[in-house]
């Protein structure tokens, strides 16, 4: 996978990806699929209570595409931090995907002191040094916002669109606070879950 890859192209891919897998048989509500993106950051939040953290990402890489994979993956990569935050990602994108969402304006990645500055935020983060459970109450609160916002307009759409871009470019800062290789998590994450059961052996 690109460095930054082409987000629109990616995101349509991991919906088909996922529509194959069963999850988009109905039509899902913004209340499931961005609770379900909230899900994954405080996945990521225990992973660092548990000091869980990738290991072997390249020979992982190298794997990809045989029979040992799945296994190794399991072994060294899944339920890691890196993996959790990889997971929040594709959920984005996911949702942008099955949500017709333009990601084309996203190609700057700012640091999360420069986030803060330029969006309204709870600013706990500078406060508690960026610490992940400041950053995860922050996006809770982007979740709770955003949830808010699209349930009081007569254009959620638009209101969805602006706020996944928001959430999506939050998530990319926090991986570059923690020196994650995020696009090559999601690339290791999207290879493990194309062998997966349908729906991944989950309800929805």
């Amino acid at each position: 996978m690109a460095a930054f890859p082409n987000l629109n192209s990616l995101a349509q891919q991991i919906f088909e990806d996922n529509q194959k897998k069963g999850f988009w048989t109905f039509d899902r509500s913004n209340a499931q699929l961005l609770v379900l993106i909230q899900s994954e950051m405080f996945e990521a939040l225990e992973a660092e209570r548990k000091s869980t953290y990738a290991k072997e990402r390249i020979n992982c890489q190298q794997k990809i595409g045989t029979a040992e994979f799945q296994q190794f993956f399991k072994e060294n990569i899944k339920d890691s931090l890196e993996d959790e935050l990889a997971d929040t990602v594709i959920r984005i994108l996911d949702m942008c995907g099955g949500r017709k969402v333009d990601l084309s304006s996203i190609y700057l990645i700012p640091n999360l002191r420069s986030w803060t500055q330029e969006n309204d935020s709870l600013s706990l983060m500078p406060t508690e040094k960026y610490s992940l459970a400041a950053i995860v109450l922050e996006f809770s609160y982007l979740i709770s916002r955003l949830l808010q916002q699209t349930a009081n307009t007569t254009y959620p759409e638009q209101v969805l669109a602006k706020g996944a871009s928001q959430l999506l470019l939050f998530v990319l800062s926090v991986a570059q606070h923690y020196q994650v290789r995020i696009w090559e998590h999601v690339e290791l994450k999207l290879a493990y879950n194309r062998n997966r059961a349908h729906k991944h052996g989950k309800k929805y």
